[in-house]
């Protein structure tokens, strides 16, 4: 199973790059138990819908 520092550094690349399945499933079952990682998945999440209104109300 995947510790807290793969799975914030693979919620932060899934923001770039589509995750491979054996990524996500690691992730998943990382995520079940870690609610830690589980809040900074929300937290990254609302960080790039804000930042994208933000920015999408710049031009």
């Amino acid at each position: 199973m995947m510790n807290c520092r793969e799975s914030t550094a693979l919620l932060s690349e899934s923001q770039d790059r589509a995750l491979t399945f054996k990524e996500r499933v690691s992730l998943r079952l990382h995520l079940f138990f870690c609610s830690g990682c589980t809040q900074f998945k929300l937290h990254l999440h609302d960080i790039h819908y804000y930042l994208g209104k933000y920015f999408s109300n710049k031009s």
